[in-house]
């Protein structure tokens, strides 16, 4: 009786244990092994193991969901120093909605509410789970949505694209930062980007350049040294970019000097490869060959608009009819002027997204629907 006894007593100790081992901050390999390996839960063992059976305890699944919330709120990414997810999400979902219209919709609903409740039934043991009927129908349903998103991906490919061009440099890559190094290493300058208040170099103090052609000299210089071919690009800018070729064809529309086109589409090709359909250069500053202004290469190829951090260019394509987003808040392209209504700053490549496929979007579907677009920002 008394070994009876004690042998109970050690195994209400081993539950006991285990429930309190399982109730900590850091889950234990036996607690969480049986977790997809996708949630990459922490453990305090590494490396395969053995599948063991999942708690059924409720207070163990509530302290799984309570880590897998912390460990993805914003607050958390903030603090690792990771972006949040929000505008992607609202970019994502756009993206979706220019997929289905209310028809589709209408039919993923009902389709996945049947599913839900064929899910549920199941999971009550109720005699009435798996019905081929309902399933029958919610399978016709997703199958004649898929055939008519495919429609309508085919209608659109048999559209051309419109053309939106984008600037290079300070948009897709950091030309300046790459030019302050070479300066200051080279020509013993203390120079940063943030000194540039107008883009011509020789009118900023920290460069101590005389004269455009001292500026030109040392631009050229630049351009020969390992500090040009170092320029990397801007972040967030190729992957906005994929986004944006899917509704756009992409066209590079910079103010570079001709003699650096070979480097230029190497670049283009090593960073943005595939991206763009093709490079315009309008050779403001080179020393040889013919000039094309913005508007005249944004003309040429049909550009809907164009993406740039200059203002004078804005302000160029803006009285030529053709819309800008100002890129950039930088200190070249501040203003207290009241811009133009064709010119709409961003400061970023995720409101570039904003205003090209969530905002654009939202207006189509106001069009379609016979209402009028959204007033324009105010832009300052």
């Amino acid at each position: 009786m008394m070994t009876t006894r004690t042998s109970t007593n050690k195994q209400l100790k081993i539950s006991l244990s285990h429930e309190q081992h399982t109730d900590t901050n850091k889950l234990t390999r036996h607690t969480a092994s049986w977790l997809p390996h996708t949630l990459s839960w922490r453990t305090h063992n590494s490396g395969p193991h053995s599948s063991c059976r999942p708690p059924l305890s409720p207070r163990c699944l509530a302290i799984l969901l309570n880590q897998k919330i912390k460990r993805n709120s914003p607050t958390s990414a903030r603090a690792h120093g990771l972006p949040t997810a929000r505008p992607l999400i609202v970019i994502m979902l756009a993206t979706i909605l220019r997929e289905i219209d209310a028809g589709i919709a209408i039919f993923i609903a009902v389709a996945t509410a049947i599913l839900l409740k064929e899910c549920a039934e199941a999971v009550a043991g109720s005699a009435g789970a798996g019905d081929r009927g309902s399933l029958g129908i919610a399978a016709l349903l997703l199958v004649s949505s898929a055939g008519r998103i495919s429609a309508r991906r085919a209608a659109r490919a048999a559209t051309p694209k419109p053309v939106l061009a984008v600037d290079l440099d300070e948009v897709c890559c950091g030309y300046l930062p790459a030019f302050c190094k070479f300066s200051n290493a080279v020509h013993g300058t203390s120079v940063e980007a943030a000194d540039f208040h107008s883009y011509m170099f020789w009118e900023v103090a920290g460069c101590r350049l005389a004269s455009r052609e001292a500026a030109l000299d040392r631009v050229y210089e630049f351009h020969a040294s390992d500090f040009f071919a170092r320029i990397e690009p801007l972040p967030g800018a190729a992957a906005a970019l994929r986004l944006l070729r899917a509704k756009f064809e992409l066209h590079v529309v910079t103010s570079r000097q001709s003699d650096i086109e070979p480097q230029t589409r190497a670049f283009l090709a090593r960073h943005f490869e595939g991206l763009f359909t093709a490079a315009h250069f309008g050779n403001h500053f080179g020393r040889e060959g013919a000039k094309t202004s913005k508007p005249e290469m944004c003309k040429r190829i049909g550009a809907v608009a164009l993406v740039d951090d200059s203002l004078t260019y804005a302000r160029q394509c803006a009285a030529a009819g053709i819309p800008t987003l100002l890129f950039g808040a930088y200190p070249w392209n501040a203003t207290d002027e009241a811009l133009d209504l064709s010119i709409r700053r961003v400061a970023r490549w995720q409101d570039v997204l904003a205003e090209l496929l969530v905002r654009s979007s939202r207006s189509a579907t106001a069009t379609q629907r016979g209402g009028s677009s959204p007033p324009p920002a105010a832009n300052r």
